[in-house]
């Protein structure tokens, strides 16, 4: 997934058909009937989980439960959350866009949604910031390969009008537009787990 906007907050990814049916795949179809879902950011030590939850399951099979993972309720949509993961945005559909057909007549669709809640597990905090070293995000790469974030550094960005952001606490379920900032930084690296009522994938 990738953050797009921090006000409103928004995200988007997008969902390629089965390669074996090219059918649509779950989170798609649940996305448009429920007009919810929730990305939940994937720790080096959830590695195996999302791998397991990436499998191509026949609809109707829990991704959780074949990953051995807790749930916990969200607080502004109807879909859980995955109780493991550092961090979740809860997230409201805003938007689907189809893709050019491809050569097999398949396509490719792009869903955005609004971020409507963020949770974050205060053990990954740091003076009132994301610490990703502490749980150490996992990368999406090319084939089957991964990269695991364990080391970060700033550079100041060049500005006529600089200003000073002060340090907002984050705690359990916060402001949308105070935390997304935070998260938008991770968002071109980080893979996700994608909970969609029962279904599951990466």
């Amino acid at each position: 997934f990738n953050a797009i906007c921090e006000q409103p907050a928004m995200v988007m990814f997008s969902s390629s058909p089965k390669k074996e049916t090219l059918s649509e795949k779950d989170s798609l179809l649940n996305i448009i009937e429920t007009e919810e879902f929730v990305v939940n950011i994937v720790s080096y030590s959830l590695r195996n989980e999302m791998n397991i939850s990436a499998g191509n399951y026949p609809r109707g099979v829990s991704e959780i439960e074949k990953a051995g993972l807790k749930i916990a309720d969200s607080k502004t949509v109807s879909v859980p959350r995955i109780e493991s993961a550092p961090a979740a945005l809860e997230c409201r559909l805003w938007d689907t866009i189809e893709l050019p057909t491809q050569n097999d007549s398949s396509r490719t669709t792009v869903i955005f949604g609004t971020v409507t809640g963020i949770h974050i597990n205060e053990q990954f905090l740091k003076d009132g910031k994301i610490d990703v070293s502490l749980y150490q995000p996992m990368a999406r790469l090319g084939y089957m390969d991964y990269a695991c974030i364990k080391e970060t550094f700033s550079m100041k960005r060049q500005s006529w009008n600089s200003s000073h952001t002060p340090k907002v606490p984050i705690k359990g379920l916060v402001k949308v537009n105070t935390l997304f900032s935070h998260i938008y930084k991770l968002a071109d690296t980080v893979i996700y787990f994608l909970k969609i009522n029962d279904h599951m994938v990466n």
